[in-house]
């Protein structure tokens, strides 16, 4: 049973250890099942010597029963011979003084009729405290003498330096990972080349050959209803328009196509189409191109300083998708809280602005629980599950937890 005992406490030890010299990116879900995992040990550790514990005092009164039994009927109490290695193993580890002789440990004074009887610790208790003395020494010895593992921080440096390796390894593959935050305007021969066959395959029949507009727009001219950038235009082939009939096109194009044919609809502006029909009239407004200086932020020039709330209704779908998968466990689904603090009121520990939240999720809020999520969202992911948590102020949720009460202070918009 000792030895048992010793492989627990062991096995215990062994997994805190192992989550903190692990210098792999494990994710923070990961690092708390390892958490839980070894209190839950703990918890039955210390539920074995308590029940242990309680068995050796149900057998000390049954022992009393049979003696004061073996009295009442005037015979002599004879203990039965041997003892189990169970006995064995709890005389040795609770070392209790026998009831015949308690006499020897019984202190001078009592109170109130009840004895107070002088017992040393428990060799099992001092085992343990013996135990932790050894096991802060090695761990002093590991983490801050020859820092042969790293601390807490420095696992977070690590974790965080190879999380940028892996996106910065994940954006170079381009593909599938350009979206209407990221694209860029190109005319390289094969991306022209590209778009020319995706638009005379899917885009002519509304729109011309030359970009002039039938049923659709005209591209010739710089008046668009949607906005005249690369950006603009990747995101209307992407999600579409189902009001004016024009479909979501991102389950039959892939995203480097997508890009292909918004490049090769821009080269349209400024042309005079050859063919008719004539070009259509212009629709929307028109198109300056946004300098340096006052292009608006996108993808991952979005911060804290200039991220801007959106109610558009794809980035609150995105921001929906991103807060149902990292955030519901803490905040509930309605937003009304749980572990973390309540959205549905106006009251807000960091500030209610979208900055603020935003700068929550960059950053995180360690000394609460809140994990930066710089590493695991882009800016824009970042921007759209802050303008969806705001669509939570205001709201009643219909479904339990009842929500958490208001922490922090009340935000006015300035």
């Amino acid at each position: 049973m000792k030895r048992i005992l010793m492989m627990c406490l062991s096995f215990m030890v062994a997994i805190p250890v192992f989550s903190q010299t692990s210098t792999s990116a494990s994710s923070s879900q990961e690092t708390m099942l390892m958490v839980v995992l070894v209190l839950v040990l703990i918890t039955t550790l210390l539920i074995l010597i308590v029940g242990m514990y309680l068995i050796s005092i149900i057998k000390v009164i049954l022992l009393d029963a049979k003696k004061r039994k073996a009295l009442a009927e005037g015979k002599e109490y004879i203990p039965e011979k041997g003892n189990s290695w169970w006995d064995n193993f709890m005389n040795k580890a609770t070392d209790a003084v026998p009831l015949d002789k308690e006499k020897s440990v019984l202190m001078d004074h009592d109170f109130d009729g009840i004895h107070e009887l002088n017992n040393h610790l428990p060799p099992w208790w001092k085992w343990l405290f013996y135990f932790t003395i050894a096991w802060g020494v090695v761990y002093f010895a590991v983490y801050h003498v020859f820092d042969a593992a790293p601390l807490m921080h420095e696992e977070y440096e690590i974790v965080m330096e190879d999380a940028r390796t892996d996106r910065a390894a994940l954006t170079a593959t381009e593909g599938n990972n350009i979206d209407e935050s990221n694209v860029e305007f190109s005319d390289a021969s094969e991306v022209m080349s590209s778009g020319k066959a995706i638009y005379d395959r899917s885009c002519v029949a509304c729109h011309a050959a030359e970009g002039q507009g039938l049923i659709g727009p005209n591209f010739t001219d710089n008046y668009w209803i949607h906005g005249g950038s690369i950006n603009d235009i990747f995101k209307v082939i992407k999600y579409g328009v189902p009001e004016k009939g024009m479909i979501s096109w991102q389950s039959q194009l892939s995203a480097s196509e997508m890009r292909d044919v918004s490049s090769y609809i821009m080269a349209f502006v400024g042309t005079t189409p050859k063919n008719p029909p004539a070009p259509k009239a212009p629709e929307g407004d028109e198109y300056l191109p946004e300098t340096q200086e006052n292009k608006a932020p996108t993808g991952n020039d979005i911060d804290e300083n200039n991220v801007e709330f959106s109610d558009d209704p794809q980035l609150l779908a995105n921001g929906k998708a991103i807060y149902d998968r990292a955030c519901l466990a803490c905040h509930a689904a309605e937003g009304q809280g749980m572990i973390g603090p309540n959205f549905t009121d106006n009251y807000w520990i960091h500030g209610g602005s979208i900055n603020d939240i935003f700068k929550v999720i960059k950053y995180g809020v360690i000394e609460k629980g809140m994990i930066p999520w710089e590493g695991q969202l882009t800016p824009t992911e970042m921007r759209d599950v802050s303008s969806y948590i705001m669509t939570f102020v205001g709201t009643t949720p219909k479904n339990p937890p009842a929500p958490k009460a208001p922490e922090g202070e009340e935000y006015i918009p300035q």
